[in-house]
């Protein structure tokens, strides 16, 4: 529970920090806090904007099942590697991955995507939706090759 409320602080800083700086490219001649606070549309955009904050880390953190074992390990950071991710820890059951620089300041730290033995044999792949969607297109195929 911490840890959604974490991200969706996180998330809300960027957000509005992304916000403010389009409002003020395109409107200079305004206060944003008497836009957002002294009218209805303000208003109801601030409540959106609370709304979407809380439900972004529960629509954008998944976790997904694929195929393949640990021993396929070299396919697993060859695929990640490709997707601009880098192993930074390893276990017996459990590989973690950080993205680059970049990657991580834009996330703000949350980019990490955890691989885990699955129950009942097989991966699972926990992190950010757009990275675990990625990882779960590019491992099957990195494996595939490597066999081949």
């Amino acid at each position: 529970m911490i840890r959604y409320v974490v991200r969706a602080l996180k998330y809300a800083v960027k957000l509005a920090v992304l916000l403010a700086v389009v409002f003020f490219l395109v409107n200079r001649n305004f206060s944003l806090w008497d836009m957002l606070l002294h009218t209805t549309r303000g208003l109801i955009f601030l409540c959106a904007v609370v709304v979407w904050v809380a439900v972004y880390p529960w629509v954008e953190y998944v976790s997904r099942w694929i195929g393949g074992t640990f021993a396929d390990k070299g396919a697993i950071v060859r695929a990640l590697h490709a997707g601009g991710m880098t192993l930074v820890k390893e276990d017996e059951d459990r590989m973690v991955f950080h993205g680059y620089l970049l990657r991580r300041l834009w996330w703000l730290g949350e980019e990490t995507v955890v691989i885990t033995r699955g129950e009942g044999g097989g991966l699972t792949i926990e992190g950010p939706r757009k990275f675990t969607m990625e990882a779960q297109q590019r491992i099957p195929a990195y494996i595939e090759n490597e066999k081949n």
